[in-house]
């Protein structure tokens, strides 16, 4: 993804370890603009009470479909994940209701 990134916007891409240091870097003024996951900048935004910073809209990449979001149970609730799965794979994916 960083070599999308940089052909697009040139070598001043500047890559991370974490998302909050990059959030962090961005409302310090080290940096101007941050690309990330829409669901994650919501999360840092509200996380680290950044109240300078507008999430100015989804960036769509053509070859992209949708967000890919995952979930991650601990091991103690591992009876857990198969209920979610049993769950997504119960949402219909045109938006009407499954039986």
């Amino acid at each position: 993804m960083r070599t999308f990134f940089v052909n697009v916007f040139g070598d001043n891409v500047i890559g991370f370890s974490s998302l909050d240091s990059m959030f962090i870097a961005l409302t310090e003024g080290s940096i101007d603009l941050v690309v990330t996951a829409l669901p994650n900048g919501n999360h840092w935004v509200r996380e680290l009470g950044l109240t300078d910073i507008r999430i100015a809209g989804e960036f769509v990449i053509d070859e992209v479909v949708g967000e890919d979001l995952r979930f991650g149970v601990r091991p103690a609730l591992e009876p857990l994940a198969e209920i979610i799965d049993l769950a997504l794979e119960a949402i219909s994916t045109t938006g009407t209701t499954c039986h």
